[in-house]
């Protein structure tokens, strides 16, 4: 390992090819990839029932929800919710905001740890900086070398390069809006010449360029990725997140054209098989059937199967959940508002 050469193994294709024949090895790497993570950056585990925790990179985790989505390559990728202990919730929070010395420790958590500029790396380094694809195969900075902290320095330059530098096009982000193209991703993003953040929770790092997207230094030098990590400051963004990543896996589909092909091939059937006259039962029964050929035929991507089928499920969660039923709930309440009169005030 000391005399590492990514040049001599496979290039970024041949990687690719591998990670796509095996959909085992690639869940299987996946999952022990974040736990790992977890476990050692963040320093938080769970054991059974038991969520042990210490402060880790991020400080002191006391839980945490993500939820696993397989994007259009195929491959798994996490969106995932951290607490951090002793946070002050939705109405403290708004009262510390107002004062100097709390706004001052949200900023030194910025700096710590979201970056969204480095002082040596300007935009005419950045278009002369070439973009390697052999980054991710590679051997880590050996933290007991005296030169640790320049190599980390110098590769967390070319991964900002690399993987975080975004770059509008057509078939990604930009979308026709009056006549225009606009980035849905809101590129450029507000420079700033210092990490800031005000008395009503707006915050935002460092930033001189407006392509960098911002990014955990620990997690991108560490797992060599793009990744992303926003600070929950006010309660529109904490509902805005947290509505988005437990919605995640049931997001529409980008190719809906795949859907609606699933769908068309129920309607033959149910054509050719009248069962009720009316027509409300009979677009009922089309809803069902339709629902039934997506659930039994809707494509999932090989790692995303293994997944399933290794048990691994599609989210990591630090605590047990119980389900809660609620469909006999429903029906109760229905019962109870279709019995009630309606000049009953009580009951509207």
């Amino acid at each position: 390992m000391d005399n590492f050469n990514a040049l001599l193994g496979p290039d970024n294709n041949r990687r690719a090819e591998n990670i796509a024949s095996n959909p085992y090895g690639a869940a299987e790497y996946f999952h022990f990839i974040i736990n790992t993570i977890l476990q050692t950056l963040f320093d938080i585990s769970k054991q059974g029932s038991r969520t042990d925790s210490e402060m880790g990179v991020l400080g002191h985790l006391t839980g945490y929800f993500g939820v696993v989505e397989a994007q259009g390559r195929g491959s798994l990728h996490v969106h995932m919710l951290l607490w951090l202990a002793n946070s002050p919730d939705v109405e403290e929070m708004h009262g510390k905001l107002q004062e100097e010395s709390f706004r001052e420790q949200i900023r030194m958590y910025i700096k710590a740890n979201v970056r969204a500029h480095l002082d040596d790396l300007g935009a005419d380094d950045i278009k002369s900086m070439p973009r390697s694809s052999e980054l991710a195969y590679s051997r880590p900075p050996d933290p007991r070398q005296p030169d640790w902290a320049e190599k980390t320095h110098q590769l967390e330059q070319q991964l900002v390069r690399s993987q975080q530098l975004h770059t509008c096009s057509v078939g990604t982000c930009l979308r026709r809006i009056n006549g225009h193209f606009t980035c849905k991703r809101k590129a450029p993003w507000p420079l700033s010449n210092d990490d800031y953040v005000d008395n009503r929770g707006n915050w935002g790092p460092k930033r001189t360029n407006g392509y960098i997207n911002g990014y955990c230094p620990s997690l991108l030098t560490t797992m060599r990725c793009n990744n992303d990590l926003k600070i929950n400051t006010n309660g529109a963004d904490t509902k805005d997140v947290a509505f988005y990543i437990t919605a995640y896996a049931t997001k529409k589909q980008k190719k809906s054209h795949n859907l609606s092909a699933l769908m068309a091939t129920a309607m033959p059937y149910h054509t050719a098989n009248p069962l009720y006259e009316d027509i409300r039962e009979r677009n009922r029964l089309l809803l069902y059937r339709c629902i039934n050929v997506i659930n039994r035929e809707a494509e999932l991507s090989g790692p995303q199967v293994v997944s399933y089928l290794m048990g691994y499920g599609d989210t990591f969660t630090s605590h047990n959940y119980a389900p809660l039923y609620t469909s006999s709930l429903f029906s109760t309440v229905r019962q109870m508002l279709l019995k009630a009169p309606f000049s009953d005030e009580s009951t509207r």
